[in-house]
């Protein structure tokens, strides 16, 4: 369960979305690399693929902008969200 977040509905906030399948893979991996035989929840394709579709629901009731992040790169992550955040400015500034 996500913690509420409501507070924080008038902040900046991004959310980045992956492919479940993809992430599990990266925290098989991550596991792999500090020596950790079990996986548990944190790697469990049917707990990641509930944390997608709860994380994509707690943006949306806050108004956050998600972003596809599944084959992109840091830098065009990077440039997305410099843009989302321009975005966010100039629609606070008018009141919106």
């Amino acid at each position: 369960k996500f913690p509420d977040l409501s507070e924080f509905a008038e902040t900046f906030i991004v959310g980045l979305y992956m492919s479940p399948k993809r992430l599990v893979e990266i925290r098989k991996s991550r596991l792999l690399s500090i020596n950790e035989k079990t996986t548990g929840s944190y790697a469990d394709l049917c707990k990641v693929e509930e944390e997608a579709i709860e994380s994509k629901r707690m943006c949306a009731r806050n108004g956050w902008v998600v972003l596809d992040i599944n084959d992109k790169s840091v830098e065009e992550i990077s440039a997305k969200i410099i843009q989302e955040y321009h975005k966010w400015r100039k629609k606070k500034k008018q009141g919106k």
